[in-house]
C-alpha cells in the first residue's frame, strides 16, 4: 500500500482496510477470554470436557475475563492520555466487554 493514493486507489485501499480490520477482529474474538467473546466459549468448552464443574468453570472465566478487561480499561486510559487514534474504541470495547 505504500505507492496507493486516495485520488487514484480509493477502492483497493477501502479493501485493504476492510480486510485488515477482519482479520484483527477474528484474532481478538479467538484469542481474548472474555466472556461474550468465542475464546471463553471454547475455554468453558473445553474445562467442561475435561471433566471440570461447571460452577469451576464459571469461576475460571470470571477470573481470566476480569484481568483482560482491567488491561483493557488501562490500555483506553494509557492512549487516551497520550492522544492515540484507537482510546476511544479502546474504551468503549472494554465498557462493553
Amino acid at each position: 500500500t505504500s505507492g496507493m493514493w486516495y485520488d487514484s486507489h480509493f477502492v483497493p485501499l477501502i479493501c485493504i482496510a476492510m480486510l485488515t480490520n477482519n482479520i484483527a477482529m477474528l484474532v481478538f474474538n479467538l484469542f481474548v477470554p472474555c466472556i461474550p467473546l468465542d475464546c471463553s466459549q471454547i475455554l468453558v468448552s473445553l474445562l467442561l470436557m475435561c471433566g471440570y464443574e461447571a460452577n469451576f468453570a464459571a469461576k475460571v472465566m470470571v477470573g481470566v475475563s476480569v484481568p483482560v478487561v482491567l488491561l483493557l480499561l488501562a490500555w483506553g486510559a494509557y492512549m487516551f492520555i497520550t492522544g492515540g487514534a484507537t482510546a476511544s474504541m479502546s474504551l468503549v470495547l472494554a465498557l462493553w466487554l
